[in-house]
């Protein structure tokens, strides 16, 4: 398929309509729980173990729709257990 050159004008950008007032911004109610990160302000909610909630990037607890995977490195006592999730 080639490309043919043809000499037509285009149009001017159609009008937009006047500016509205940008529109209000209201705060969400949180369900119990889950607050705001203090990073970003992503909902966030607590994996229940205040030491790795301060380890997660200082969000202080998972984000909401992140899943959190802790595997142990050799074997211990707790290997029986499997690994640990903390989906939120």
């Amino acid at each position: 398929m080639s490309f043919v050159r043809r000499n037509t004008v285009l149009s001017a950008r159609p009008e937009r309509p006047p500016a509205q007032a940008a529109p209000t911004v209201e705060r969400q109610q949180l369900a119990p729980g889950i607050r705001p990160s203090p990073l970003d302000g992503r909902p966030t909610t607590s994996t229940g173990t205040s030491s790795l909630d301060q380890l997660l990037a200082g969000h202080g607890g998972l984000p909401l729709g992140t899943c959190l995977l802790v595997e142990e490195q050799g074997t211990t006592d707790f290997s029986g257990n499997g690994d640990i999730s903390y989906p939120a």
